[in-house]
Formats: C-alpha cells, structure tokens, sequence
C-alpha cells in the first residue's frame, strides 16, 4: 500500500509472464487461456507456476511480490472414443479381434482391460486386443461388456 499515491495511480504490472499464463484483472491475477490450457495438459510438468507483480507509483522504488500455484494433476477417467457396434454373427463364427486399444483412451496412464457377460463365447484380452471366439454349435445372445 502506498499511503502518498491513489490506488488508480500506482502501476502493476507481472513480471515473469513469458507464457502468457496469467493476465491482470484490476488488481486480481487470472489464468488466461492459454494458463488453462497450460493447466489441463497433462503432457506438460507444471509442478508450480510461480508469478511476480510488481507496482509502482512512478517516484519510489518499485516493489514486488511473488507467489506460487501449485497444480496437483488428477487422475482422469478413461474414455471410449470409438464405440463398439453391435454385432450380429452367424453360428460358428470365425474369430476375431476388437483393438480396445482403439475403443478406450486414457491421458493419464496405459489401460488394463476385462470383459464380463461372456457365458458362451470364448474371450482372451491380450495387449489390448480381444480375441472373440465361438462356442461350437451355440446360438443366443451375449452383452458383454469391455471395461
């Protein structure tokens, strides 16, 4: 606070702002949206992002200040990004194969997948990839489900 210069009169400006991150706002700091972008890229290693202001009322020394963000990634759920179709097999059916790599994307880490509801068709998961195989001479129907 500078008690011989009106607050409109005093300059703030932010210092290390190099990335564009942050934009001053009367006198609020705020994330533009390249900060949010920034923020919510999961590639990039945002441990903390430090920010100085500095003011001044045109006479006396400047001074500064600085203050860190620290950002603390979450771990976001996966997502399907390519459904799967319904199928619809004649019995007997050759096998095979579903990329559930290509099914499922996660940002965050490499997926482990499972399948449930299969009583009568044969599935192995192997790298990402399943295999659909018949039971001989059975017909009906199935929903399985790939998580």
């Amino acid at each position: 606070r500078d008690t011989d210069t009106p607050e409109d009169q005093l300059t703030v400006s932010l210092e290390n702002n190099s990335n564009g991150y942050f934009v001053l706002v009367g006198n609020e700091v705020k994330l533009t949206q390249a900060g949010v972008d920034a923020v919510n890229n999961d590639e990039l290693n945002l441990k903390d992002l430090t920010i100085s202001a500095s003011v001044s009322d045109g006479v006396n020394p400047t001074a500064n200040d600085s203050d860190s963000l620290i950002v603390n990634r979450v771990n976001d759920a996966p997502t399907v990004e390519n459904a799967i179709a319904d199928q619809v097999l004649s019995e007997d059916f050759d096998a095979y194969t579903i990329d559930l790599n290509e099914v499922f994307k996660d940002s965050d880490s490499s997926l482990e997948f499972s399948v449930s509801g299969n009583d009568n068709i044969q599935i192995s998961i192997v790298n990402g990839v399943a295999t659909i195989t018949p039971t001989a001479d059975w017909n009906g129907s199935e929903t399985l489900t790939f998580s």
